[in-house]
């Protein structure tokens, strides 16, 4: 039989191989990054534990790795299964990816019909989780945190902001607590951070802010919680979000139908063999 009388289209078979190839490689470059950050981690701190199961989602290195390997297992059965014809690895690929897309969709609807109920849990649960590992998890968390303070212009979690501070060891008002910093907040917090004269971060603009009012400190540190300032982002860029989550969407739909398509062709041409006087 020629190729020409073939039921599968080389289109279809290589457009969905060489899909996910480009998704197989951005999967294999996560996980590197995430092994290579996790392999410097423990070589800078060899007595760094974590205890509990919160502390590895937190761990950035760790999601990279979790992320780029369910990438690359996904990609690796399409491409593969686009490539040799393989029904299985397709279907694979094929009800994975639906699966994906789906728990999408349905997280997309929860978070829009409970966000009330969403915005108040994560407003009661989140100070104390996020803010008791500052300084106590590791420099990367360290610096995720303050990164978000100083790109979100806030300080602290809830609508309590900077008084969110008082649930970490080093920052809280307890008379236990002998450090520097008791009282204050990081210096991530503050409207300006730089020192006059050397232009360097000043850690200590926010010494004893916690012991003020909102009016006496709303002009030396941020006075919004952070989960208020990023409400606020997504609320002012509501159509670019909107536009990135239709173009991820249309990308695995995308795909869903390439790997639909491409089976039913391999079905249909296997069909071809096994019956040929059928399709006379």
């Amino acid at each position: 039989m020629s190729r020409k009388d073939s039921y599968i289209s080389p289109t279809i078979k290589y457009l969905l191989f060489f899909f996910n190839f480009f998704f197989w490689i951005i999967g294999t470059g996560i996980v590197g990054l995430g092994v290579w950050s996790f392999i410097v981690k423990l070589a800078e701190d060899m007595n760094s534990e974590k205890i509990t199961v919160f502390d590895w989602l937190l761990d950035l290195s760790v999601i990279c790795i979790v992320l780029g390997a369910i990438i690359f297992l996904i990609a690796f059965a399409g491409c593969l299964g686009a490539l040799r014809e393989n029904t299985l690895l397709l279907k694979v690929f094929y009800y994975v990816l639906m699966f994906i897309f789906l728990v999408e969709v349905v997280l997309a609807v929860l978070g829009f019909v409970f966000y009330a109920q969403i915005r108040e849990k994560a407003a009661e649960v989140l100070p104390e989780e996020l803010i008791s590992r500052y300084r106590v998890f590791d420099d990367d968390y360290q610096s995720i945190i303050d990164g978000i303070q100083v790109r979100f212009k806030c300080c602290g979690v809830s609508e309590k902001s900077y008084k969110d501070w008082s649930y970490n060891m080093y920052f809280n008002c307890s008379d236990e607590n002998k450090s520097s910093d008791a009282c204050g907040v990081p210096y991530s917090c503050c409207r300006d951070s730089r020192n006059p004269v050397t232009e360097l971060p000043n850690t200590m603009c926010g010494y004893k802010v916690q012991e003020k009012s909102f009016i006496d400190v709303h002009k030396m540190i941020y006075t919004q919680g952070c989960i208020d300032a990023m409400v606020a982002l997504v609320h002012d860029n509501m159509i670019t979000i909107a536009c990135v989550a239709v173009g991820v969407a249309v990308i695995q739909l995308i795909g869903l139908f390439l790997a639909r398509s491409l089976m039913i062709q391999i079905e249909d041409q296997r069909a071809r063999w096994l019956y040929p006087t059928r399709q006379q």
